[in-house]
């Protein structure tokens, strides 16, 4: 059950990496046209896109989602019980793992080699922005946040549940003929929706700051 959860945390890493990635490669060099000449100016420095390269470039961000989110969970393992990661220390993970992992080799390559500066600039805020979304996503996910609001709305609905049990007896003892059916029990699963629109605000808290 641990190893088919931290694989589905690899692969929503995965997913978010490249959703953000498929964004800055549709999108931001129509916003940016100075990025997309600088790209077509130097064929000697950057492969055409075609072919293997963009093969490579969508299996990247599910590859490198695994190391991200099993490097993560080590973390998890040996961190203090008593000291929750949540959402915003996630995005402080991902951010670490840019600052060491990243941005040092996107200012060797700078310094290195004849890239242009807007390329980096770009390649370094794509790379920010996965990071701590994807850190922030697996802060979300693997710190019980989801299971904290289940269990707010299951007592929530346990409230309601005892309101209508009082209800029922009540009637009962009015010799009312018709009483209607008990409610039935709390299922955590009927709460899937609402952790998930929880996991999503918490993560859009943390991006955008509070």
């Amino acid at each position: 059950m641990r190893l088919l959860c931290r694989l589905q945390n690899s692969l929503a890493s995965g997913l978010l990496l490249f959703s953000i990635g498929t964004v800055f490669h549709l999108i931001v060099p129509s916003l940016v046209p100075a990025l997309a000449t600088a790209y077509a100016d130097h064929p000697e420095v950057f492969r055409t896109w075609p072919g293997w390269t963009r093969a490579y470039m969508i299996c990247h961000p599910f590859i490198y989602g695994f190391v991200f989110a099993s490097g993560f969970h080590v973390i998890y393992a040996i961190k203090k019980e008593d000291v929750p990661l949540g959402t915003r220390n996630g995005a402080i993970y991902g951010l670490l793992v840019f600052a060491i992992g990243s941005l040092p080799v996107y200012l060797l390559n700078y310094g290195a080699l004849r890239v242009p500066g807007i390329v980096i600039t770009a390649w370094v805020t794509q790379s920010l922005l996965q990071y701590i979304a994807a850190g922030a996503l697996l802060g979300c996910v693997t710190d019980r946040v989801v299971v904290s609001i289940t269990t707010k709305l299951a007592q929530i609905r346990s409230c309601f549940v005892h309101t209508e049990n009082a209800a029922h007896k009540g009637r009962e003892r009015a010799g009312m003929t018709h009483v209607p059916a008990m409610p039935r029990a709390v299922d955590p699963l009927d709460f899937r929706v609402e952790e998930l629109s929880h996991c999503l605000a918490t993560l859009l808290v943390a991006l955008l700051g509070d």
